[in-house]
């Protein structure tokens, strides 16, 4: 047991040893310049400092406080945790900002990613724009304030999550604000750029990849902010992640624009064989579009940007959801951005500076998929999770807990309708992003604070303007969206008790279902639960699970046991004896395993899973062994479509061996290399009647 123990621990934890792979980083979008760095800071009160920029000022050594406070949950239970807090509610931020010579004629703004939680801007002490709500990007613009060469001031003054009209008179929430977003994380908390657009220009464009018809659509959204009407050209080159080729070119018809006026202007072209984006294969693409004014051999340049993407497409085929023509079926966790992240002040794990390092370990638990709970993460999060391949739930703010439900519901839905629209807009192009999840237990058997109707219309105003992906209700069941989606269906804290692949009953008829969260507390055997009980969940074909949560497994250093039977219930290639898992997790966690009769022959059920994105065929052994001594094997080879599982069987003399222990080994494996494998553990009961004993085989049925 021991030998195989050791080899098992060296399998899953080479991935936390390796170093993570370089990728190519995120193209610049335009002509810009970078504002992140450290600022100025003065407090409310007046006292003067520096700051990093971006990073939240309660995370920013000498802008915080110990507080005690206390929580209430959504079962009512009441808890009081010490907690890091801003010791000002108002940060004025400011630096100087210097135009570069090159752009001249060029319009010129200043754009924040996030700066929670209102933001009035002023550029050489003149108030430009007041920006109120977090986590979403706004742009500023400083063409006629400032010319190429000079250098200006910018000054940022943030409020933070406790001012008006973020709270109402009694501090509850009227926008959304994520856990307790009214109390803490403020300032600038995303990246800061100047950037340079030409005099018409693209203000967006949304890439839009479909697999089933092979095409591209591209919707441009342009700006002509020239005093005169303007007729252009929209010209667009793709090139892959290597830019060693352009793959696809692209042409519009002649535009005209008005002065002042904005258009959206769709280009569309088939493309036969991209090369898909998926988590085994993260390819990416960059589409360089260019705005040319005048005729053949007298054109100009009048504007440039550069956009990377992925070609994929997401859809939903009655109960399955599908990747590029294959079921998707997602294994994950949700990262709790005020719990996992937000550590002690700082994000240890989802910083720019250790997300990749945090990818490792997720996929080395063979973690495909991470909802990023109650708020969202950095773009700069979302870039990397498109380079290594991470599928990506991006949830909103609206977040479920006791204050909400003192808030004025009416002025709250109104201002988280106007939130969702730049969200989405935001991260529509990032590949690794497949879902929407619009709030998260707000409605329904929760909070009871969000009608069905509001919901269904959360859900409506994210399609209007990303008709591409899914969009669920997290926690909220069937409001008529995606997704039927149940939080905790064995009840919250429960033991999980009866077979695990019986949960038919759990699942909707009508469309995906995902268990978004469950087992969370103290559930007896909770960590063991996690792993065991998503082989059922994976049988009944559970469009997504995500047990609450996964953090004991893949911020582990040392990998155990318990560790390993995650992985394995996580594996996209797996074999696992169904008789065996009914057993339930004692027999593993405290080694109470079952017993044979020498002599007899044992019939297994197992079930292969090849939930790949390549390669339908998979080599399946089914081996017998004693102290490491191979006693009999079958070895097959099967067709298995992917995303999909199969049910077979195995059979087998139970030897009459000297060991009283018997080793059950499931391996698969695919073009040769080991994709899987499990040791299912035995006790042997002798043979009384001491009879001569027959050739010992096994075969897979």
């Amino acid at each position: 047991m021991r030998k195989i123990l050791i080899n098992a621990r060296c399998i899953i934890g080479l991935a936390f040893l390796c170093c993570c792979p370089v990728f190519s980083q995120a193209p610049a979008l335009r002509e810009q310049l970078s504002l992140n760095g450290v600022w100025s800071f003065t407090t409310e009160a007046g006292e003067k400092s520096t700051i990093p920029v971006p990073e939240f000022w309660d995370a920013a050594p000498g802008f915080t406080k110990k507080v005690s406070r206390e929580y209430t949950n959504d079962r009512g239970e009441k808890t009081v945790r010490e907690v890091l807090l801003p010791s000002t509610t108002i940060g004025i931020y400011e630096r100087e900002v210097t135009i570069p010579e090159a752009w001249k004629n060029k319009i010129i703004k200043i754009e924040f990613e996030g700066v929670n939680y209102i933001a009035e801007v002023y550029f050489n002490d003149k108030l430009l724009q007041t920006h109120i709500g977090g986590w979403t990007p706004f742009t500023v613009d400083i063409t006629d304030l400032i010319k190429p060469g000079k250098t200006g001031r910018l000054k940022v003054l943030v409020k933070g999550g406790s001012h008006s009209p973020i709270v109402d008179a009694n501090g509850y929430p009227q926008w959304p604000v994520g856990w307790y977003g009214q109390e803490s994380r403020w300032g600038i908390i995303f990246d800061t750029w100047l950037r340079a657009y030409g005099t018409v220009y693209i203000e967006e464009a949304f890439i839009q990849t479909s697999w089933r018809n092979k095409n591209l659509i591209v919707n441009y959204y342009l700006v002509n902010q020239s005093p005169a009407k303007q007729e252009i050209e929209l010209q667009g080159e793709i090139r892959d992640n290597g830019n060693s080729k352009i793959e696809l070119s692209l042409k519009s018809e002649k535009i005209v624009l008005r002065p002042g006026e904005k258009k959206m202007v769709q280009v569309k072209s088939a493309w036969v064989n991209p090369e898909p984006w998926n988590p085994e294969t993260p390819n990416l693409y960059f589409l360089t579009s260019k705005i040319i004014k005048g005729n053949t051999g007298k054109s100009e340049l009048i504007d440039e940007e550069r956009r990377r993407f992925g070609f994929r497409e997401i859809w939903i085929e009655g109960t399955k959801l599908m990747l590029n023509g294959h079921r998707l079926n997602l294994r994950g966790t949700s990262i709790n951005t005020h719990g996992q992240g937000y550590n002690r002040g700082r994000y240890k794990y989802i910083s720019t500076e250790t997300w990749n390092q945090t990818i490792d370990r997720l996929q080395a638990m063979n973690i495909q998929c991470v909802r990023f709970h109650q708020q969202p993460p950095s773009k700069r999060i979302i870039e990397i999770a498109d380079e290594r391949g991470l599928l990506v739930v991006e949830e909103s703010p609206m977040y479920a807990r006791d204050y909400i439900l003192k808030s004025n519901n009416e002025v709250y839905f109104r201002n988280a309708l106007t939130w969702l629209n730049p969200w989405v807009r935001d991260r529509r192009n990032n590949p690794s992003v497949i879902m929407w999840s619009s709030e998260n237990e707000i409605g329904r058997d929760w909070l009871k604070w969000f009608s069905d109707k509001q919901l269904k219309t959360l859900a409506d105003s994210i399609r209007a303007v990303d008709p591409t992906r899914p969009v669920i209700a997290e926690g909220d069941f069937d409001i008529g969206d995606d997704f039927y989606s149940d939080h905790y269906p064995e009840g919250v804290g429960k033991t999980v008790t009866g077979s695990i692949y019986s949960w038919d009953t759990l699942i909707s008829k009508t469309k995906p279902s995902s268990f978004g969260e469950f087992l969370f507390g103290n559930t007896d055997g909770k960590e063991w639960w996690h792993g065991t009980w998503c082989r059922g969940l994976r049988y009944i074909n559970a469009a997504q699970m995500m047990p609450y949560t996964l953090d004991w497994a893949w911020t582990a250093d040392t990998l155990t046991e318990v560790h390993l039977n995650l992985k394995n219930s996580f594996s996209p290639v797996a074999l696992f004896d169904k008789d065996y898992d009914d057993l339930g997790i004692d027999v593993i966690r405290k080694k109470l395993y079952p017993d044979l009769k020498a002599g007899t022959t044992e019939t297994r059920n197992l079930i292969l899973y090849n939930d790949c994105f390549t390669d339908e065929s998979v080599q399946v052994e089914v081996r017998l062994e004693s102290q490491g001594k191979l006693l009999a094997n079958d070895i097959r080879n099967i067709e298995l479509t992917l995303g999909e599982h199969l049910d077979i069987r195995c059979e087998f003399s139970v030897p009459d061996t000297e060991n009283e222990m018997l080793d059950l080994v499931l391996i698969t494996r695919k073009k040769g290399k080991l994709t899987f494998q499990e040791y299912k553990k035995f006790r042997i009961i002798p043979d009384s009647e001491k009879s001569e004993p027959g050739k010992i085989y096994l075969r897979i049925i």
